[in-house]
């Protein structure tokens, strides 16, 4: 099997993506603003923490669901960078993160090979119906 490659400009994907004349559309995101959400609860709220808890203004895990029922994303964001900031300030180390989005779309793309477990699907892992 054969594989060809098209480079699509940015500006042109929203209409093949409507056409659907592909087999694989592999595409980055951009992301305004990366899911604080999901990394401040992995650093506060798993078991083990990777960042504990303590009492009062230190109860990281308090404060991340005390945000998440904030009306607006943007007061959701603030509050969830202020315990990060403020983890960081107490002596905790966040873990580093890196936001690399790579988006594939397809009617028919198989992964049921891929465990739900992961946080990362590899390329290769990828298969079509």
């Amino acid at each position: 099997a054969s594989l060809e490659f098209e480079y699509v400009p940015l500006a042109d994907i929203g209409e093949r993506m409507k056409k659907q004349d592909f087999d694989v559309l592999a595409s980055g995101i951009a992301v305004s603003d990366p899911n604080f959400e999901g990394a401040v609860s992995f650093f506060v709220e798993r078991d083990p923490m990777l960042i504990p808890s303590t009492n009062g203004h230190e109860n990281y895990s308090e404060r991340a669901k005390v945000a998440r029922s904030l009306p607006t994303m943007d007061q959701r964001a603030k509050a969830l960078r202020e315990i990060v900031r403020d983890a960081v300030e107490a002596g905790y180390v966040a873990p580093l993160f890196h936001y690399s989005t790579f988006a594939a779309a397809k009617k028919g793309l198989d992964l049921s090979t891929v465990s739900k477990a992961l946080e990362t699907v590899h390329f290769s892992e990828l298969r079509v119906k």
